[in-house]
């Protein structure tokens, strides 16, 4: 190979270097960006006893509620939590503090409605669990061992199937 040629193929190799390196760092900044958010919307759609739609502006973002799992709809009391998070928080006006982005593209967060702690709600009526492995939140915590307690909700089942669990075996 000529020298030339040789000097081109490196300052070529090197400007691909630097693009790929330049489109990390911006796709980095928007994670990021997106992690640290917090904004105020309408719950539009509730999903799921741990899942919801909520109106940023014109967009619909799908949000994943941080730290707490609730029974699958097939679960027993799936579609009572999910009929429990609706009357929580659908058509109210929601404060979501975006905590991670998950493998599905969606925003977990805590949420609010009426200053009150969704997440907390949904444990405290027993219909979900305190998510340890991705919450060290001891208010959760403590707010599961309580609605266990009472047996309320999922927690009048006699072996109750925690979400991740059933996920796994499907």
């Amino acid at each position: 190979m000529k020298p030339a040629t040789t000097a081109f193929a490196r300052r070529r190799l090197l400007g691909l270097v630097v693009l790929v390196a330049a489109l990390l760092t911006l796709a980095c900044t928007k994670v990021q960006s997106l992690i640290q958010s917090r904004f105020t919307g309408k719950v539009v759609a509730v999903l799921d006893g741990d899942s919801l739609m909520v109106l940023d502006g014109r967009q619909q973002v799908e949000v994943r509620l941080h730290g707490v799992d609730a029974p699958e709809g097939g679960q027993a009391f799936g579609n009572v939590c999910k009929r429990t998070l609706s009357n929580l928080v659908f058509g109210k006006t929601a404060a979501v503090q975006v905590v991670d982005i998950d493998r599905y593209k969606r925003r977990v967060s805590r949420l609010a409605v009426d200053g009150r702690d969704v997440g907390l709600e949904m444990i405290r009526a027993g219909c979900a669990w305190h998510y340890r492995q991705y919450s060290d939140d001891a208010g959760y915590a403590a707010a599961e061992v309580e609605a266990r307690r009472a047996r309320l909700g999922l927690w009048q089942d006699a072996a109750p199937v925690a979400p991740w669990k059933y996920r796994r075996a499907q």
